[in-house]
């Protein structure tokens, strides 16, 4: 019976796809709505980490050779993460709990995190969704009927559906409508983040110690993460050795960064700016580091520059719904500090799938992952609020507390 419902997911990002991946293993249609005109319309950012609970959602919703594949084109980085000071002075103390190493398993069994570039993993997303993915599609209505949710777009269409899923991220129309008083709050800090080529011109002029796998340098008000987003081979030999009906763009290998911190450490609150202001940002924030440190940010790619204000939601929201339900920032905005936001938007997807698969109406299917949600959700936001108090501590605060 669920088979015949008409689902609709709005928004495109990881867990939006990955839901429609997951009905679709299930024999459940759903159509995603994605405001972006295309696939590549706009700058997906660049790392994302993996950890098990988002490796787990992800192999249960992929087909397999596309959830083989998905390994195969994460960095070939693997072991502990290294953590220092400015200086680049080993420090002892600061690793979150809930870090894992990072990990070059090209099996279906998680094991420690993996770092994936977010185009990439959008393009593994989308494949074999090609007929259910509309882009250029805006909410800008909806409404409950006894019928289903009317749904009013942008560009005049209105369409009906059984079941209506926001994943429409930290701006979610759903979230606004439904839950006026449940939005994320500005938290104060902001991330800086670029991405650094690793050509052989650039690699020359890097200390190889930043190209050992993941680092984290504690400094005062900020934290900075180092990736070397390094991949096995290119992407287009990956997709034909292992999925080629999944073709991926090219991609270079690079190191990537990003700081995150007090607005007043990272030069003031976010705003639009170009790349020269930004520049002048990452010049502020690394004065009297390491040179190796000063070298490895100031070789960043300028038009890879960007500044973001950190949201998060303090509490989840309680929603009871037969039709609507939310998942990842539609519900749940977390800071980048925990890398915990878009794995519990994975893991929101596969139980949300499993939910509407098993269950024997879409009420009782939402009701039940609405009690799902609430569990994950808070630890998931408890946990990436303790990681964040964690990483933004002063840096003379017990560097080498257990």
């Amino acid at each position: 019976m669920m088979t015949t419902l008409s689902i609709g997911i709005i928004g495109a990002g990881p867990g939006g796809l990955c839901l429609a991946q997951g009905l679709r293993r299930f024999g459940i249609h759903a159509t995603v709505f994605e405001r972006d005109t295309t696939p590549q319309a706009r700058d997906q950012g660049y790392r994302l980490r993996i950890d098990p609970t988002g490796q787990q959602a992800l192999a249960a919703c992929l087909p397999p050779a596309h959830y083989r594949l998905l390994c195969a084109g994460c960095a070939q980085n693997s072991g502990e993460s290294n953590l220092w000071d400015p200086q680049l002075a080993p420090l002892t103390g600061r690793r979150p709990e809930h870090w894992l190493p990072s990990s070059q398993r090209q099996t279906q069994e998680p094991g420690g995190d993996l770092g994936i570039h977010r185009q990439t993993l959008r393009e593994i997303l989308l494949a074999g969704l090609q007929e259910r993915v509309r882009f250029g599609y805006t909410l800008c209505e909806f409404a409950q009927t006894p019928q289903g949710v009317e749904l009013q777009f942008a560009n005049g269409e209105h369409v009906r559906v059984d079941v209506l899923i926001a994943a429409d991220g930290v701006n979610s129309l759903v979230r606004r409508r439904c839950l006026p008083k449940a939005g994320p709050e500005d938290s104060g800090a902001v991330t800086l983040y670029g991405k650094t080529p690793l050509d052989a011109a650039t690699r020359a002029q890097l200390a190889p110690e930043l190209l050992r796998g993941v680092s984290v340098v504690f400094a005062d008000g900020l934290s900075l993460v180092i990736e070397p987003m390094r991949f096995q081979a290119p992407m287009a030999q990956l997709a034909a050795d292992y999925a080629p009906d999944c073709p991926l763009t090219p991609v270079d290998d690079y190191l990537y960064w990003a700081c995150i911190g007090t607005a007043e450490r990272l030069g003031g609150p976010a705003r639009a700016e170009g790349s020269a202001a930004l520049q002048a940002r990452v010049r502020h924030i690394s004065q009297g580091w390491a040179p190796a440190l000063q070298t490895a940010l100031a070789l960043a790619d300028p038009l890879s520059l960007s500044v973001r204000a950190v949201q998060v939601t303090k509490a989840m929201p309680v929603w009871h719904s037969e039709r609507i339900a939310f998942l990842g920032d539609a519900v749940h905005v977390m800071s980048p500090a925990g890398g915990l936001g878009a794995n519990t938007a994975l893991a929101d997807a596969a139980s949300l799938a499993t939910h509407l698969a098993q269950a024997g109406s879409a009420a009782q299917a939402l009701k039940d992952y609405g009690a799902d949600l609430q569990t994950r959700g808070a630890a998931a936001i408890r946990l990436s609020r303790l990681a964040s108090e964690r990483l933004q501590q002063n840096r003379d605060a017990g560097d080498s507390a257990p």
